[in-house]
């Protein structure tokens, strides 16, 4: 298909501003392999929300494909947020989509700075109209290393308006190299959802900030981080341009059993004119546990356009050496809905989700490296009906619209609380070059039946061939096989 997106640039100069590299003094640092692996970032389609909420009531979902039902011609935006550690350098990205019509389906990277409400772009690829599952890739002109101090990113996708273009996945080729112990969790506006569909229905958006008209509203994400790693402080990066109200942020930590959340850390804008970037140190440093508990962070947005998110930092230290074995906790606010009319029913009893008049499908991401093996599936949940509440780890092909159901738990308690874990066996070694990953969550109807979180049972030992290796893999690697790769003896030396 020829490059016809009429109203792409239309959108796109609402969503960034898209300023050429070469204009700007943001020179990536040169590439650097020494001591370092090659990996892919898989990002399944459901990692991608709306960019406003006409994009998000006209999303469809065929299999684990995502498209856009648009009636007013604008092509739909979607946006998902991009974390990686400090010093990772992307070197290409890659488009997975279907493309049966006259337009094309398009990917962007983007980097934004600190403070301001646009993003640079730094490198794009699109569908070319082959006939059905098309994959795209471009190597980054100059390869990006991920400041976290400085800057968050996105990844965002133009599917067209119309059920002849899909999201099948995107794919992010990098090398994690050398970082440090201490790093931050750089959480761009997109990676928060609504808590309610009121705030829903009221999120609106200038550039990439993100705030709430006419309903006082809070939007929350999950935080992923490794058990053992410490938290130690939260900063907000907000635009605050109101007397009479605030933009807040907290970091919590949720409790598997109960499902109450308990705040850490809170801290909130004071009024002053335009950009601000607030922040505070825990009162006592949060050691992650993801056994016990999942993470997430709140914003409270008000009910003006003026005040506005940007974007929300967590300063954390990693453990050395890394565990071997560990919980990859998943909040229920990294989950979307299958389709607007999912994304329309999904509600809050407290910080536990559910549907209302309706039952529906939710699914989450699965972000992990490539050679992690996954052991057990574990769902957090509360049940006080005859009904279930289901849930399955889903390995989707490139290519492909269907995914294959990796282990499935649903709850079998109607008393309220419940916590069901099965093993998998043999465990699913994670592929990103060859697959995307998702967990998928069936409610019944009603506030009897909530989702708290899912959790993974993984081990950080990286297997390559079939072989396990004899080191637990952490950022920064260097392989070397004696005397073949598929000789039994394959050592791996690691450091953060």
């Amino acid at each position: 298909a020829p490059d016809m997106h009429p109203s792409s640039n239309a959108r796109r100069s609402a969503a960034l501003v898209a300023l050429a590299l070469s204009a700007i003094a943001l020179a990536a640092p040169s590439l650097t392999r020494a001591n370092d692996i090659g990996d892919v970032l898989a990002v399944n389609p459901f990692a991608f929300e709306g960019y406003d909420a006409s994009d998000g009531d006209a999303l469809r979902a065929t299999g684990v494909s995502r498209s856009c039902d648009r009636t007013d011609g604008l092509d739909c935006l979607l946006e998902a947020p991009l974390l990686l550690p400090t010093g990772t350098t992307i070197t290409r990205i890659e488009l997975d989509a279907i493309d049966n019509g006259a337009r094309d389906v398009k990917l962007n990277l983007n980097r934004c700075p600190v403070g301001t409400s646009g993003c640079f772009l730094v490198a794009e690829v699109s569908t070319t109209g082959t006939p059905g599952a098309v994959q795209e890739s471009v190597d980054l002109a100059q390869p990006e290393v991920i400041d976290n101090s400085s800057f968050t990113y996105l990844l965002e996708v133009f599917p067209g308006n119309d059920a002849t273009l899909a999201l099948l996945g995107a794919r992010v080729h990098l090398f994690a190299g050398q970082t440090g112990t201490t790093d931050e969790v750089a959480m761009p506006p997109f990676a928060f959802e609504a808590r309610t569909s009121a705030g829903r229905n009221s999120l609106a958006v200038s550039g990439i900030q993100r705030f709430c008209s006419g309903t006082d509203c809070k939007v929350l994400a999950s935080v992923e981080l490794a058990s053992g790693e410490v938290v130690t402080r939260l900063d907000l990066d907000a635009h605050d341009g109101s007397s009479a109200d605030n933009v807040s942020a907290s970091f919590e930590r949720c409790d598997r059993t109960t499902g109450v959340c308990t705040s850490l850390v809170s801290l909130a804008t004071n009024g002053s004119p335009g950009a601000t970037q607030p922040g505070v140190d825990l009162p006592m440093p949060e050691v992650i546990d993801n056994e016990a508990f999942s993470y997430l962070t709140r914003v409270g947005l008000g009910d003006t356009d003026q005040t506005r998110l940007v974007g929300l930092r967590l300063t954390h230290t990693r453990p050395s050496p890394a565990p071997r074995f560990d919980t990859h906790a998943i909040n229920a606010f990294a989950f979307e809905g299958l389709d607007a009319d999912a994304i329309d029913a999904i509600e809050a009893v407290g910080d536990e989700r559910y549907c209302s008049g309706q039952s529906c499908v939710l699914r989450a991401p699965v972000l992990l490296r490539s050679g992690t093996a996954v052991r057990g599936l574990g769902l957090a949940a509360y049940d006080a009906g005859p009904g279930d509440v289901a849930t399955s780890l889903e390995r989707c092909a490139v290519g492909a619209t269907t995914c294959t159901a990796i282990a499935e738990i649903a709850t079998a308690d109607d008393s309220g609380g419940a916590s069901r874990e099965i093993t998998i066996s043999p465990p699913e070694i994670i592929d990103n070059r060859a697959f995307t990953y998702m967990i998928e969550v069936e409610l019944d109807e009603g506030s009897a039946y909530r989702l708290r979180a899912a959790f993974l049972e993984i081990d950080n030992r990286l297997f390559i061939d079939g072989f396990e290796s004899g080191e637990t893999t952490e950022w920064t690697c260097l392989l070397y096989t004696s005397p073949s790769p598929r000789d039994s003896c394959i050592h791996l030396v690691c450091r953060l």
